[in-house]
């Protein structure tokens, strides 16, 4: 029925993979005002950080790079090993990486005063990575103890890019195939695992995938999840009159494509 047609629609184009940082650096770029999102951030509780975000080139396209930038050694670490591909696995600090519980992140939440349609989402998305977790280690999702998710730069990922969609009156969001990775290994918080990451695969059951010749990490399981629960359906961008357009860079520099993220944001026709 046409009374229940979304107003404004999105569409995630992921021709080199996704996570969350290259989504908020899309919808940055975009146009979500980055001074509303450390409004919204601030009040989560995340301490110790600075949130930036910069204009960078990517094989000549330029895109926003979106960055948790720890000011003080009370932050915590970002933790997430691995890839080099610009989704932030790959800092060696030199110390553990502090973690937490679903429910210390439902707290910092739920009490941020952040408008409902975001609180919902972005706890849905924690849900989703703490129940994938809990299969793939034989526990509940209530001992599951988020180690790379849980640090401040996830959180400000999920956080910020549920409150983007929503600032910007995206009612429906859909994405193109997931392109995975064709092999290689990633080094996490419990050792070495191939690639595409078991959480990850197990966050993107039942959506489509394609295999990428790239052979490294596309898709992190922040991404996965924030796919998940923001996307409608999975497949050729819809019918729809492109308003804004934005590009989220990841870090690595491809030889042979920019490493970009690209999100549509309009009214569908």
């Amino acid at each position: 029925m046409a009374a229940d047609k979304p107003k404004r629609i999105a569409y995630i184009d992921m021709s080199t993979g996704i996570s969350g940082d290259m989504f908020v650096g899309a919808m940055i770029d975009a146009g979500f005002p980055i001074e509303r999102l450390r409004e919204g951030l601030g009040g989560v509780g995340l301490k110790g950080v600075r949130i930036d975000a910069r204009r960078v080139t990517r094989r000549g396209l330029g895109g926003t790079k979106f960055e948790v930038i720890e000011d003080s050694h009370e932050s915590d670490p970002r933790p997430e090993p691995g890839h080099n591909h610009g989704h932030r696995h790959s800092h060696d600090h030199g110390h553990e990486p502090h973690g937490r519980h679903l429910s210390e992140i439902v707290r910092m939440i739920e009490g941020s005063g952040l408008p409902e349609p975001v609180r919902r989402n972005a706890l849905a998305v924690f849900r989703a990575i703490g129940e994938a977790e809990a299969r793939l280690h034989n526990t509940t999702v209530e001992e599951v103890h988020f180690h790379e998710v849980g640090a401040v730069d996830s959180i400000a990922d999920v956080v910020g890019g549920c409150l983007a969609l929503h600032e910007m009156g995206v009612e429906k969001a859909f994405g193109s195939e997931v392109p995975l990775c064709g092999g290689g290994t990633v080094t996490f918080s419990h050792g070495i695992v191939p690639v595409p990451a078991p959480a990850t695969l197990e966050l993107l059951k039942g959506i489509p995938t394609r295999t990428s010749d790239l052979k490294t990490e596309l898709v992190t399981p922040t991404g996965a999840a924030l796919l998940r629960v923001l996307c409608a359906g999975f497949g050729p961008r819809p019918d729809m009159v492109v308003e804004q357009v934005g590009y989220g860079a990841g870090t690595k520099d491809f030889p042979d494509r920019p490493n970009l993220l690209r999100v549509c944001i309009g009214r569908p026709l």
